[in-house]
């Protein structure tokens, strides 16, 4: 039934190694967040690898403001960005970005397409997924 079938997605999701899975202490307000990250994101401009990190991060920033189409226009720029930077070592980079917008797409009802995004992260345990979890916490 369909109850069942996002019931069961959605404990798949809570296995996933993202930010809407970390539990991110946030002691300060999203919408400073969002200041912060995008200052982040201008300094650091392109080339800058790691930019596909904080357009994911603004991105769940964005979600928490209610701000779902800009969340999704976020995570859409960090998986270009990502692709862009990496080229054919760009899907262990995706990790986070593909949980994310699982999550997204979940909380939008669409769980065909959070299905999807799930199926392509597949490997959410992978080191530098874990590296990236602590890098992205520092940062909060």
């Amino acid at each position: 039934s369909y109850s069942e079938d996002s019931s069961a997605l959605l404990s798949r999701l809570q296995q996933l190694q993202c930010h809407f899975t970390w539990d991110l202490k946030l002691d300060v307000s999203p919408k400073k967040l969002i200041t912060r990250t995008e200052i982040d994101i201008e300094f650091h401009q392109s080339p800058y690898k790691g930019a596909g990190c904080f357009y994911s991060l603004l991105a769940y920033f964005r979600y928490l403001q209610d701000q779902r189409e800009e969340a999704l226009k976020l995570l859409n720029q960090s998986e270009e960005t990502i692709r862009e930077s990496y080229g054919d070592e760009s899907e262990r980079r995706l990790i986070v970005t593909y949980g994310d917008m699982a999550w997204l797409k979940y909380h939008d009802g669409d769980f065909a397409q959070s299905q999807s995004y799930y199926d392509c992260n597949t490997d959410a345990k992978h080191p530098h997924n874990l590296a990236l979890t602590s890098t992205i916490i520092v940062k909060i």
